[in-house]
């Protein structure tokens, strides 16, 4: 017997030291405080060995995993399982209009690996600390708001400056972590006054739809009046081609012409003159040949001199 206690003594002692193995998941990293003190580089995936406890804490740390702390009223959990929940009481924030308001919001969070000892130190604490650095953001956010800003048409906006101004906070804090985003989830007037802002949304929503028709309109009548414009110009454009040919053309015809009487004169011999009226003549009466036909009304003419077709009765 008194063989065997010394057995058991180093037996326990060996499984007591063989507890100092530990193992990391792929999606983990571990940090170890040995004698309380953090014990840096964080250790990756894999089998480790330290000393057993109390003598070493080993904490294993998702940085993956989002945290989500809720403002002002619990929300359904996420479809993302790693997703750590937690809420705090709703209660109505006075505008900067005098108006209330119900406002619900989420902040995303996960541990900041660079600010490991940080948020070791404040891991008991830090969804408290930041659920009411949250609280304070969101009431003075909404507190420089007005209602309409804050309840329709600045929640986008708001959404950035919320993100922003907790995210330079908890730096400034040395909470270790992350701020993913901050959203303003839902923003709803108290029951007593729910009906009237409901009209007021609907009369909103129903300028913003009669300004966005007349818009649309404007847009169809400036596109018509350009096309129209366009379609002006171009006719334009194109019976001044075909008058600057037609022009062209004539000229280069009277040119021919000219150069023809010329040439005849020359050839027998006479005058310019001479020739140019009898051109004038032959094609005058080649154009009554023409447009004769076309006269109803029969006209007997003294051949043995001039005609002068003007005092001709009109149809």
């Amino acid at each position: 017997m008194s063989r065997l206690l010394p057995r058991l003594g180093l037996v326990l002692l060996a499984a007591y030291f063989l507890t100092g193995f530990y193992v990391i998941r792929g999606n983990e990293k571990a940090a170890v405080r040995r004698f309380g003190r953090l014990d840096l580089p964080l250790r990756s995936s894999g089998l480790h060995y330290d000393w057993p406890y109390p003598f070493s804490q080993v904490n294993r740390i998702h940085f993956g995993a989002l945290s989500t702390v809720t403002l002002g009223g619990s929300t359904s959990q996420g479809v993302n399982s790693a997703l750590n929940t937690s809420t705090s009481a709703s209660r109505p924030l006075l505008t900067g209009d005098q108006n209330l308001l119900q406002v619900r919001a989420q902040i995303q969070y996960r541990p900041c690996e660079a600010e490991i000892g940080d948020y070791l130190f404040a891991q008991q604490a830090v969804d408290q600390r930041l659920r009411a650095l949250g609280e304070a953001t969101l009431a003075d956010l909404i507190s420089r708001s007005g209602v309409d800003f804050a309840h329709v048409r600045g929640i986008a906006e708001l959404n950035e400056r919320l993100t922003a101004r907790l995210q330079s906070a908890a730096s400034r804090l040395k909470l270790g972590i992350e701020i993913e985003q901050a959203v303003i989830e839902q923003v709803e007037p108290p029951v007593r006054v729910k009906a009237e802002f409901l009209d007021v949304s609907n009369a909103q929503a129903e300028e913003a739809r009669s300004i966005q028709d007349a818009r649309t309109w404007a847009e169809q009548q400036e596109s018509l009046a350009e096309s129209e414009r366009r379609r002006l110009i171009e006719n334009a454009a194109a019976e001044r081609q075909s008058q600057v040919i037609a022009a062209r053309g004539s000229a280069d015809r009277f040119q021919k012409l000219v150069a023809q009487m010329h040439a005849e004169a020359d050839r027998l011999g006479g005058s310019y003159a001479d020739v140019r009226q009898l051109t004038v003549q032959r094609m005058s009466w080649q154009t009554l040949n023409e447009i004769w036909p076309k006269v109803r009304k029969k006209t007997i003419v003294d051949g043995s001199g001039p005609v002068d077709v003007s005092v001709f009765p009109k149809r």
